[in-house]
């Protein structure tokens, strides 16, 4: 369906599977290490998230277990669990208030690590002056029900074609993020007489506090 979702995976400190998928509607599950899936999850979250929430992406901070849900209005709300399916929820914080990112602009994919979230964008491309889609880094914190996202740095994502004939704009369908750096997965495609032409590549950048670039991508 045109409002469908690609799958969003992701995973926490101790090896539990976040799944956010579509069938018969928009589902958001877990499973733990074993595959075995947390049947009361689903409920217990969406007894927090607001109603009229519609999910667009998912991920979930390794180091401290937080789970950060991005809605379709650009919200982004930060999901603690306290004990086994018992959850709260921050405040929303409002993505188009941070620097350079606009209410047409879509969430394709979010990672967290350590208090820093990461998010690309994929960008109104119309003329007069197309923008490149983007990687954003962000700290998060969290002070009683209050999330604030303060922007460390962004980095265009490179094209994969630079042929006028069969550019197009480049996204990002994935992100990872560990002590590292942050692993973007990049996809590139067009429909040109029935036939779909498809490029991919994986990009790692590193983050470095003491640079002016916080992020800066790895050579190839």
């Amino acid at each position: 369906g045109s409002n469908y979702i690609i799958p969003v995976i992701a995973r926490d400190g101790i090896g539990r599977i976040y799944v956010l998928y579509d069938k018969g509607g928009r589902h958001f599950t877990r499973f733990d290490a074993e595959g075995n899936e947390d049947a009361g999850f689903e409920t217990a979250i969406n007894a927090v998230l607001p109603s009229t929430t519609g999910i667009e992406a998912i991920t979930v901070d390794a180091k401290t277990n937080r789970i950060f849900v991005v809605d379709g209005a650009k919200h982004v709300y930060a999901v603690t669990e306290t004990s086994h399916n018992t959850f709260t929820r921050s405040d929303k914080f409002q993505l188009t208030t941070l620097q350079d990112i606009e209410t047409s602009d879509d969430i394709t994919a979010m990672a967290a690590y350590n208090g820093e979230l990461f998010l690309t964008v994929r960008r109104d491309r119309h003329p007069p002056v197309p923008k490149p889609n983007k990687l954003f880094a962000c700290t998060a914190a969290l002070s009683g029900t209050t999330l604030t996202l303060t922007e460390k740095g962004a980095a265009e994502l490179d094209e994969l074609r630079t042929s006028a004939v069969m550019n197009v704009p480049t996204e990002c369908t994935g992100l990872f993020a560990d002590a590292s750096g942050v692993y973007c997965l990049l996809r590139e495609q067009r429909l040109d007489g029935g036939t779909l032409y498809m490029v991919g590549a994986l990009v790692c950048y590193s983050r470095n506090d003491n640079t002016v670039t916080y992020l800066k991508k790895h050579p190839k």
